[in-house]
């Protein structure tokens, strides 16, 4: 320890004497000199030992604040704009052809759009919805294979051409209705004979029959014609009569009736064709007292002759006097007692009107009366009871005319 005191002491007096050499060198000669001291050798190898262990401590760099950079404000410069093009200046490519046009057809009508337009595609839709570029392209004919209502949209397009304009088509795809059925059935109270029946001759009937018609076809309308024989006999066409259920044919005779069904949403169906024999009973007098059965098997004979005058066979108000008559006289004609007088004829005609005025029918003389309305309830009872009083007045008029036959037959004898 004194040795390394000693050594210091040199050093630093050496540095006094000697200012002009420098630390460096100073340092270097001293370092020389003092390698042959083993207490300086062993104070460099210590200084080199803690030069080892000690690290330079980690400088971080100065905190700097970011520097803002200004650009330079420029104007935008103008982009180059194409010139547009307008499509509206090209002609519209052709319009599309619809073979055939909307209407009615049967399952299975084929359907043909094209365009007589080199080139140009058709686009077409089948929901009425808008054709465009990106829908389907009609290349084949199209069958219609189910039943329903269709709105077809076509228009077409073509190369430096402007779409066309839509062409629209409703077609309404039905069935055909089914062939209608006939039976036959006899008026209340009377006599038949089907025992020669067949399919297509239903029978013979006394005084009339009824003829009911059935179709599968749901809501169905039966077109019909009868002729007897003799007669030319007519295909039923939508001209001719129809009904929704039933007729009834109550002229004597062999006849024929010839029956097609259709509805709103069918074409009309193939025809059935039968025969039926009607033949007379005994003639009754007018005014005959009868069962109400018996007198609404009458009614349904006289309805269905007076309906007959109307396409629709139904009844108006204006056929009511015609129709009273013959429900009290159903075989007018065929007796001397079958017959209606002047003055039966008037009384018949004002009971008629007072019924229309009870019954609210004397407001329209088109109104339609139909078979359940004037066959049954208060006017079905207006009737009964008429003709009631219409034999009891015959009665009496016959009764004074035999006692004035016998005043007349008395006198002539005196």
């Amino acid at each position: 320890m004194k040795n390394t005191m000693k050594i210091t002491t040199i050093y630093i007096m050496l540095l006094i004497i000697c200012p002009t050499v420098t630390l460096a060198q100073e340092e270097t000669d001293v370092l020389e000199t003092s390698d042959a001291i083993p207490e300086v050798k062993k104070i460099k190898e210590l200084e080199s030992n803690m030069q080892e262990e000690v690290t330079e401590p980690e400088i971080l760099e100065e905190y700097k604040e970011p520097e803002i950079i200004q650009e330079e404000y420029r104007e935008p410069e103008e982009e180059e704009v194409e010139e547009e093009f307008d499509v509206m200046t090209l002609d519209p490519a052709g319009s599309p052809v619809f073979g055939p046009g909307g209407g009615k057809y049967p399952v299975g009508q084929e359907l043909n759009i094209f365009t007589l337009q080199n080139g140009a595609k058709v686009h077409v839709t089948f929901d009425g919805s808008t054709p465009s570029n990106f829908t389907d392209i009609f290349e084949s004919p199209h069958v219609f294979e189910e039943v329903g209502e269709y709105t077809v949209r076509a228009r077409c397009s073509a190369e430096n051409y402007r779409d066309s304009s839509i062409i629209q088509f409703v077609y309404l795809i039905q069935t055909t209705a089914s062939v209608p059925r006939i039976k036959a059935v006899p008026l209340d109270e009377q006599p038949f004979n089907t025992s020669d029946a067949t399919a297509t001759y239903l029978g013979r009937y006394q005084e009339g029959v009824k003829l009911s018609f059935e179709s599968e076809t749901p809501g169905a309308k039966y077109y019909f014609t009868t002729s007897k024989k003799g007669e030319t006999s007519v295909e039923p066409s939508l001209d001719s009569h129809y009904t929704d259920d039933e007729i009834i044919i109550s002229e004597k005779g062999l006849h024929t009736v010839r029956v097609k069904a259709i509805s709103d949403n069918t074409f009309i169906s193939e025809e059935i064709l039968i025969t039926v024999r009607v033949y007379p009973r005994p003639p009754r007098p007018a005014f005959h007292i009868r069962s109400k059965r018996a007198m609404l098997s009458d009614m349904d004979v006289a309805y269905y002759k007076m309906a007959d005058r109307h396409k629709d066979e139904t009844m108006r108000p204006v056929d009511l006097v015609d129709f009273i008559a013959l429900v009290l006289n159903p075989d007018v004609g065929m007796c001397v007692d079958c017959r209606i007088n002047k003055q039966e004829q008037e009384i018949l005609k004002e009971q008629t009107e007072h019924m229309k005025y009870l019954e609210g029918l004397h407001v329209d003389e088109g109104m339609k009366l139909h078979h359940g309305f004037i066959t049954r309830g208060s006017c079905f009872d207006f009737i009964y009871v008429l003709n009631k009083k219409m034999y009891k007045l015959r009665e009496r008029r016959k009764e004074v005319g035999s006692k004035d036959d016998l005043i007349n037959r008395q006198g002539k004898e005196l």
